[in-house]
């Protein structure tokens, strides 16, 4: 894990912590899994809290992994860190 990586990991870990965390995803990062409609959009947005009572949120070396709905449809994420730009 790069240090980039631990501090985002951290950095996010921490933000949870606290609330609802906005992440800045590039979506054209090839590893990136988000709906199809949202894939090649430099500026995603994404909102996580462990108060959405997520069906899954896990935050590890790679990144985050997380089930979020969009439009009431349920789709797993996948946001590798070099994706993530600001939280």
């Amino acid at each position: 894990m790069t240090r980039v990586s631990e501090d985002k990991l951290n950095t996010v870990q921490r933000a949870l912590d606290d609330g609802i965390v906005m992440l800045h995803v590039d979506s054209r990062h090839a590893e990136v899994v988000v709906p199809p409609h949202l894939t090649g959009d430099p500026g995603l947005l994404l909102s996580i809290a462990y108060g959405y009572n997520l069906p899954a949120l896990e935050l590890d070396s790679e990144g985050i992994y997380a089930v979020l709905s969009f439009g009431g449809v349920n789709h797993g994420c996948t946001i590798p860190w070099d994706a993530l730009y600001a939280i």
